[in-house]
C-alpha cells in the first residue's frame, strides 16, 4: 500500500488516519480528529469548497506528503438503497428502477446526477435475489476532488460509511472471515444494519430513532426481523460510528441479552501495528469505533461489484 492519507467526513467531525505498510500488515503513521465537518453541498458549492478548504487546511502537510487519498462520506450525501435484483446487461430497466427510487427519495434529480455502483446480495435463490444500490452525488464528488486539486492532489477512492466498515471488519477479525455478523452504524439517529456471511454481503437496511434512549429497542426489532427471515442464526453484533457512546452500547447488549451471545465495540485497530507515543495509542483504544470508516476506505472494497453507473 502507498502512503495513504484517509478521511471520514461527518457534518461536525472529520477522522483521519495515515496508513502505510509494513511486514506484518497495515501501520497507522497518524491519527487526527478535527472539530469540524462538512455542510450538506446544497446549492451554494462555493460554501461547501471554503467549509470543505478550512478543513484540510488543518493537515495540509498530511496531504502534500501523501501518496494517495481516500475518503468515506456519510449516509446523508449518499444514498445506500436494497432493490430488486437485474442482471447488468439490462442497463435500460436498471436505469428504469434507479429513476423510481431516485423520484421517491430525491425528487430534484436523476439517475444521471448520480455515480452509481451495485453489488449483489448473496443467499437468495435467484428468482428472489437483492442487490445494493450505492448512489453517489457526482456534483458532490466534482466538488470534493476540486477543492482537493487546490493542495495538489485528487481523490483516489470515495467509499460509503457502512461499507467501509466492512473492510474494516474484514481486516481486523480474520478469525471471524466464516461466521455471520451484523454491523450496526449509528450515526446522529440513523442506524445502518448490514449482514455479511462468510464475509459476503448478505443485507442492508437504514433504520431511524429519535434518541439514544430508542437505540435498544430498534436494535432488538432489526435484529429479530433479521432472525425472523433472513437467517437463522447470527454469531455476533459489532456497533462503531460517532454517536456510539457507552450509553448506547449498554442500550444495545441490553436489549439483545438472551438473543445474541456477543456484542461489542467495532475495533478498527486490532490488527493495525503504530510506532505513534503511548498517549497517542491510548486515544487509539478509547476511540476505535470512530475510525471505522477511515479505516475502511483506505482498503481494497470486499465486495463483488456487478454494475457501475458514471
Amino acid at each position: 500500500m502507498k502512503n495513504t492519507l484517509s478521511f471520514h467526513f461527518e457534518s461536525e467531525l472529520t477522522t483521519v488516519c495515515g496508513l502505510s505498510k509494513n511486514s506484518k500488515g497495515l501501520e497507522l503513521t497518524t491519527i487526527e480528529t478535527i472539530q469540524k465537518g462538512i455542510p450538506a453541498l446544497g446549492d451554494n458549492v462555493a460554501i461547501f469548497k471554503n467549509s470543505l478548504s478550512k478543513v484540510l487546511k488543518e493537515v495540509e502537510s498530511l496531504i502534500i506528503n501523501a501518496d494517495r487519498i481516500t475518503i468515506s462520506l456519510p449516509a446523508e450525501t449518499s444514498l445506500a438503497k436494497q432493490i430488486p435484483y437485474i442482471d447488468a446487461h439490462e442497463e435500460e430497466k436498471l436505469r428504469e428502477l434507479l429513476t423510481f427510487e431516485i423520484e421517491l427519495l430525491f425528487p430534484k434529480f436523476t439517475v444521471d446526477d448520480f455515480f452509481v455502483k451495485l453489488f449483489p446480495l448473496e443467499g437468495k435463490s435467484k428468482s428472489a435475489q437483492m442487490q445494493l444500490a450505492i448512489l453517489m452525488e457526482k456534483n458532490l464528488m466534482q466538488a470534493i476532488q476540486e477543492t482537493f486539486a487546490n493542495f495538489g492532489k485528487k481523490v483516489d477512492v470515495f467509499q460509503v460509511r457502512q461499507l467501509a466498515a466492512h473492510s474494516t471488519f474484514l481486516y481486523n477479525y480474520p478469525e471471524l472471515l466464516n461466521n455471520t455478523v451484523v454491523i450496526l452504524g449509528i450515526q446522529e439517529k440513523f442506524l445502518d444494519v448490514s449482514i455479511l456471511r462468510e464475509g459476503k454481503l448478505l443485507y442492508y437496511d437504514l433504520a431511524s430513532f429519535n434518541s439514544v434512549k430508542e437505540l435498544g429497542s430498534i436494535c432488538q426489532v432489526e435484529i429479530t426481523k433479521l432472525l425472523s427471515g433472513t437467517v437463522s442464526f447470527i454469531d455476533h453484533v459489532f456497533v462503531f460510528g460517532n454517536s456510539l457512546t457507552a450509553e448506547s452500547l449498554s442500550q444495545a447488549h441490553a436489549s439483545l441479552f438472551g438473543i445474541i451471545q456477543k456484542v461489542e465495540r467495532l475495533n478498527a485497530f486490532r490488527m493495525i501495528t503504530t510506532e505513534l507515543d503511548q498517549r497517542t495509542k491510548e486515544y487509539c483504544s478509547r476511540t476505535s469505533h470512530l475510525f471505522v470508516p477511515c479505516i475502511g476506505s483506505a482498503l481494497l472494497d470486499p465486495h463483488k461489484v456487478s454494475f457501475v453507473l458514471e
